[in-house]
């Protein structure tokens, strides 16, 4: 019985991995999107983070995802 309790305990495990990649994924998403919107104000953060994230070569690549999303952050806090 134990071997059995330990593959079920083993799928369960998958399954919650994979149900909160799905969940991080999906709130990282919606992050970018809002980022998206403000870009139709089009201050000038917003067209540099526009422009960052507009580079065809690392588009979906999830570290350039963050380091357009801190250079976004600094320039609302130190330049605009």
């Amino acid at each position: 019985m134990g071997d059995e309790e330990g593959k079920v305990l083993q799928k369960l495990d998958r399954k919650m991995n994979r149900t909160g990649t799905i969940i991080i994924l999906a709130l990282l998403s919606l992050v970018i999107l809002g980022f998206g919107v403000q870009a139709l104000e089009a201050g000038a953060c917003e067209r540099a983070f526009v422009n960052c994230m507009d580079e065809p070569i690392q588009r979906g690549n999830m570290l350039w995802i963050v380091y357009c999303g801190n250079g976004y952050a600094f320039c609302l806090k130190y330049i605009d």
